[in-house]
């Protein structure tokens, strides 16, 4: 009986693994609501709560995106506003930086990312999990989120998510530099 149980395992755990990437991508969409739904979505407001434990704090995030690749977050950290943004136009870099995706075999949804970012001259691996997944009209959204990064580790958990809310695009445009003493106009 052992015997036979580890021929049908191993031949089970072949056959994962020889899933083509567009089968795991495929199934990657399905889960997540099927490419028509997600391709409908223009947008997304994410209200989350954001904890640092190594640094000791906790605060709001409100992330906006919207189609094709703009992204707009805003914090207030100990008192402090702080704005992250991207407007969309920034060319993808060829640096050969390179992401993983894990899909959980059970649900096909992501349940975890490794991939590297450049920190300066230095290279960075930063793995997140994602868990608590949670459909939001027909989109299957994780609402927990650790990232693990140079021995720190953020923890989001999302609260709220909105579909294709009603956001301008001036939202995602870099502000103009403040102006120094001597940059204004004399009075």
């Amino acid at each position: 009986m052992t015997v036979g149980c580890v021929v049908v395992c191993g031949a089970m755990q072949t056959a994962a693994r020889a899933q083509s990437a567009e089968d795991l991508v495929s199934r990657n969409l399905t889960a997540k609501g099927g490419v028509a739904r997600l391709k409908a979505v223009p947008g997304l407001r994410i209200m989350a709560r954001v904890l640092l434990p190594t640094a000791g704090l906790e605060f709001p995030a409100v992330i906006t995106t919207k189609r094709p690749n703009r992204f707009y977050q805003e914090s207030t950290i100990r008192g402090q506003k702080v704005i992250a943004g991207f407007d969309g136009e920034k060319v993808t870099s060829k640096d050969g930086l390179i992401e993983y995706f894990f899909v959980d075999d059970e649900t096909g949804l992501e349940a975890k990312t490794v991939k590297q970012i450049k920190d300066g001259d230095a290279i960075t691996t930063v793995e997140t999990r994602y868990a608590n997944y949670q459909a939001v009209d027909g989109v299957m959204l994780p609402h927990i989120l650790e990232q693990k990064a140079a021995g720190q580790v953020l923890q989001v958990t999302i609260e709220r998510v909105e579909i294709a809310p009603p956001v301008d695009d001036t939202l995602f445009k870099m502000p103009a530099p403040p102006q120094t003493a001597a940059q204004s106009p004399k009075q």
